[in-house]
C-alpha cells in the first residue's frame, strides 16, 4: 500500500514538472520573439525619427563658426597703391537661420513621414495577424499529430499482438505461413505510420519552438481543445465591405497612395524655392578688430538644375500611379 502511494505521488510530481503550453502563451511569446515583428516595430521608430528630421527644417538652425589663420595676406590701398601685409588673424561668430516659407515643400515632407509611420504600423498589424494565424495552425497541427502518434502507437501494438497470435497458431498448425506474413506486413505498415506521425509531430513542435524562441518538450501538455475557426461562409457583400474597410493590407496600400501624392507635392514645390530669414554676428581680429552684424531675408529660386527637379516631380507622380494600380490589383485579388 505504501509503495503504491509513493508511485502515485511520483507520477503526480512528474505531471507537475511537465511543460504546459497554451495557445495564448504560444502567440504571446512568438509576437515578442519573432524577428519579423521586431523589424516592423523598429520601422515605426525609424519613421518617427524621420518625421523629426523633416520637421527640423521649420525650426531655427543655429551654426557657430570660427577660423584662425597663422598667415594671411591682407591687401589695402594707400595713396593709390595697393599694399600687402602678411599677418595672422582669427574670427568667430554665429548664424541663425529660420525658414519662413517654401511653398509647402517641408510640410509635404512631414506628411510623408507621418504616412510612413502609419504604413509601418499597418505593416506591423498585418504581420502580427499573419503570425497569429501561423501559430494557431502550428498549435492545431501539434495537437492533431499528438493524437495521431497516440492512435498509431495503439494500432502498432494491436498489429504486433495479432502477429504474435498468428505465430503461436502457426506453431500449432492452425495457421499458414502466409497468414503470419500478412500480419507481419500489417505490423510493419503500422510501425511506419507511427514513424511518420512522430516525425510530423516533431516537425510541428520544432517549428513552433523556433517561432517562440524557446524549446518545447516532447511530452508537452497542450490545451484539451484544438482551436477551430468558424468556417461558416459570410455574406459576400459584408465580406467585401469588411475586407475594404478593415484589412490592414488594403489600408496600407491606401496610405501608400497618399504618401506618393505628398511626395509629388514636395517635389513640385521645389520649383519655387524658399524664403528664409537669417541673422549673423562675427567678430574679426585681423589687422584691425571689429564686429560684423547681418540681419535680412533671402529668396532662393532654382532656375536650372539640369532637369533634376522636374524629373523628381515626374518620378513621384509615376510612383503615385503605380501605388494606385497596386491597390487596384490587391483589391481584385481579395475579391477573387
Amino acid at each position: 500500500m505504501i509503495g503504491k502511494t509513493i508511485f502515485v505521488s511520483t507520477l503526480f510530481s512528474l505531471s507537475l514538472l511537465a511543460q504546459t503550453l497554451s495557445l495564448s502563451e504560444s502567440i504571446d511569446k512568438t509576437l515578442a520573439h519573432h524577428p519579423d515583428i521586431k523589424s516592423f516595430a523598429l520601422k515605426i521608430s525609424q519613421s518617427q525619427e524621420a518625421y523629426k528630421t523633416s520637421r527640423a527644417d521649420y525650426l531655427p538652425q543655429v551654426v557657430l563658426n570660427a577660423e584662425y589663420d597663422p598667415i594671411h595676406t591682407y591687401v589695402f590701398p594707400a595713396n593709390g597703391v595697393f599694399n600687402t601685409k602678411d599677418d595672422d588673424g582669427w574670427s568667430a561668430g554665429g548664424i541663425v537661420k529660420q525658414k519662413i516659407w517654401d511653398f509647402s515643400k517641408t510640410t509635404s515632407k512631414m506628411k510623408v513621414s507621418e504616412m510612413d509611420e502609419k504604413i509601418a504600423q499597418l505593416s506591423l498589424e498585418d504581420a502580427k495577424a499573419l503570425m497569429v494565424y501561423k501559430v494557431k495552425s502550428l498549435y492545431a497541427l501539434l495537437a492533431v499529430q499528438r493524437e495521431a502518434v497516440s492512435v498509431r502507437e495503439k494500432d502498432m501494438e494491436l498489429k504486433k499482438e495479432l502477429y504474435n497470435q498468428s505465430e503461436a497458431l502457426l506453431s500449432q498448425g492452425m495457421r499458414t505461413k502466409s497468414d503470419s506474413s500478412r500480419f507481419l506486413s500489417a505490423y510493419y505498415a503500422a510501425k511506419d505510420a507511427l514513424g511518420i506521425a512522430q516525425a510530423n509531430f516533431d516537425k510541428a513542435r520544432i517549428t513552433l519552438s523556433l517561432y517562440m524562441g524557446e524549446p518545447i518538450d516532447e511530452d508537452v501538455i497542450l490545451e484539451s481543445t484544438i482551436p477551430r475557426d468558424d468556417l461558416t461562409p459570410p455574406d459576400l457583400t459584408q465580406l467585401n465591405e469588411a475586407m475594404l474597410g478593415n484589412n490592414p493590407e488594403v489600408k496600407l496600400y491606401t496610405k501608400n497612395i497618399q504618401k506618393n501624392a505628398r511626395l509629388y507635392d514636395a517635389a513640385f514645390s521645389a520649383h519655387f524655392g524658399s524664403i528664409d530669414a537669417y541673422a549673423a554676428y562675427t567678430h574679426f581680429d585681423t589687422l584691425n578688430s571689429y564686429d560684423a552684424k547681418t540681419v535680412g531675408l533671402t529668396l532662393t529660386v532654382p532656375l536650372y538644375s539640369g532637369g533634376r527637379t522636374s524629373a523628381t516631380a515626374q518620378q513621384a507622380k509615376i510612383g503615385e500611379q503605380i501605388a494606385q494600380e497596386q491597390f487596384n490589383a490587391k483589391v481584385l485579388a481579395f475579391q477573387e
